[in-house]
């Protein structure tokens, strides 16, 4: 996906329907994934990448770099959290 792009650009939405059917198919083998909740996860990853490329740009990411990692991590641990509550329930 194209990070210097919105989530919903045209070349963005291109990719995104040929990869979420593929993402569906292969995470079939463990459980079964909606194409929504596959969606929101690129969007999520999307906007992380987005973000980071963006201060990366601007010069501000060696000044905000711990911030942004602590950020990221308390939101990884929250979609492990998810994802682990919807596999076992």
């Amino acid at each position: 996906m194209n990070y210097e792009e919105t989530f919903n650009s045209i070349s963005n939405i291109k990719i995104r329907k040929k990869l979420i059917p593929e993402l569906v198919k292969s995470l079939k083998l463990k459980h079964y994934a909606f194409s929504d909740q596959i969606s929101n996860w690129l969007w999520s990853l999307h906007r992380f990448w987005r973000c980071r490329n963006n201060y990366k740009n601007k010069g501000w990411l060696d000044n905000d770099n711990r911030r942004l990692h602590a950020n990221g991590h308390l939101s990884e641990v929250w979609f492990i959290l998810k994802v682990y509550i919807f596999i076992i329930l």
